[in-house]
């Protein structure tokens, strides 16, 4: 194996070329780069133009033509003035960019400071967090709490005023009932008018023969004295309805008194139910009695289709010994 041993002045030659190698090469970067950092200014002006002055009638070429005699008189040429020269235009400087007034000041580069939390600060955090929750729910009960109050309140007013409506509906259907029943009691007053004074008369007697004189009885009376009449007058839920037809009733008995009836009427005006009562009545006889509750059963009122299905009221009969 052979070993090349350089000398020391062989690696001195070496590394002296290396370095003049990177001299030139610096040297080369440098000139091409001197154009573009290093510019004239102002940039030279634009050259000017070499212009040539003389006159078109004066000069002569190589062959000059001989003299002739001039036919007209010549006037002689008037010196043309030279126009002046151009002006040399001069290229406007380029005005330099301003420099800043002062320094900048250096970007300080913003870090993020990552602060780790203690155990103090986590309780702490945790407590308003809880704290936040709490006043959202009070929050929230007192607004549904509002909004129940508010709701009973409008429930409240709408009931009342519907009691307030239906109060009102009752008191016209009082009034519009009233007034019905005062016209009924008027008509009726006015038919017991006419049946009264169509029963009255001056004439006397009694039976169903037709003929003048009062009628016998078959089986007679013991003191033979005359017969007991009674009459019926209407009071109470009745008032109001028309009276269509109420026969008399007679009794031959020899008892006097007050007997109250009370009856309930039909819509179509008849009579349903009729019962004695003690209340007002001034005797009990059985006789009386039956004879009162006999002739009520025969009562007939006018119909009327918007009275309730049962109406009652009462019928005071008077018997009186003739």
């Amino acid at each position: 194996m052979e070993i090349q041993v350089q000398s020391e002045a062989e690696q001195n030659g070496d590394r002296n070329g290396k370095v003049a190698a990177g001299i030139g090469f610096i040297l080369f970067v440098i000139v091409l780069l001197i154009p573009i950092f290093f510019k004239l200014n102002p940039p030279p002006g634009q050259p000017g133009i070499a212009v040539l002055l003389a006159f078109d009638d004066q000069g002569s070429g190589d062959n000059p033509a001989g003299p002739s005699s001039p036919s007209e008189p010549v006037t002689e040429p008037q010196p043309v003035e030279p126009p002046p020269p151009a002006p040399e235009v001069k290229p406007e400087p380029v005005p330099e960019p301003p420099k800043p007034s002062s320094t900048p000041k250096p970007v300080v580069e913003q870090r993020d400071v990552i602060q780790e939390e203690t155990a103090q600060d986590i309780a702490i955090r945790k407590q308003k967090a809880q704290e936040e929750a709490r006043k959202r729910q009070e929050e929230e009960v007192r607004r549904r709490e509002e909004a129940a109050a508010q709701a009973a309140r409008d429930q409240a007013a709408k009931e009342r005023r519907e009691q307030e409506a239906r109060e009102q509906a009752i008191r016209e259907a009082n009034a519009k009932a009233e007034a019905e029943r005062q016209a009924r009691e008027a008509r009726a007053q006015a038919l017991r008018d006419q049946l009264s004074g169509g029963l009255s008369g001056s004439g006397s007697g009694s039976g169903d023969t037709g003929k003048p004189g009062t009628q016998g009885r078959p089986d007679g009376v013991n003191d033979g004295s005359g017969i007991v009449a009674g009459s019926g007058r209407v009071s109470g839920g009745l008032g109001g309805r028309g009276l269509v037809s109420s026969p008399a009733v007679r009794e031959s008995s020899q008892k006097s008194g007050t007997v109250i009836v009370e009856v309930c009427v039909g819509a179509d005006g008849k009579v349903t139910t009729a019962k004695f009562t003690q209340s007002g009545s001034t005797t009990a006889d059985p006789t009386l009695v039956k004879a009162a509750v006999d002739n009520a059963k025969t009562w007939k009122f006018s119909s009327d289709a918007t009275a309730p299905p049962s109406q009652c009221g009462r019928i005071t009969y008077t018997f009186k010994v003739q």
